[in-house]
């Protein structure tokens, strides 16, 4: 119980950390698609470099 009780839980410690490290992700994620309809170089290479990644993993 002592996890979720308190002004400053763990809990909500937590919670706080994992929101702060989406909001991150998904401005990274929204700056590399604004690169993208740019033509901006860095942001083409890890589209293919992403690609192939997500492309090995394929199971058939």
């Amino acid at each position: 119980l002592n996890f979720i009780q308190g002004e400053f839980s763990n809990l909500q410690q937590t919670y706080n950390r994992e929101k702060a490290g989406w909001q991150l992700f998904y401005q990274a994620l929204e700056n590399v698609e604004k690169a993208l309809h740019a033509g901006e170089s860095w942001a083409l290479e890890i589209q293919k470099t992403t690609q192939k990644i997500v492309e090995d993993c394929r199971v058939n």
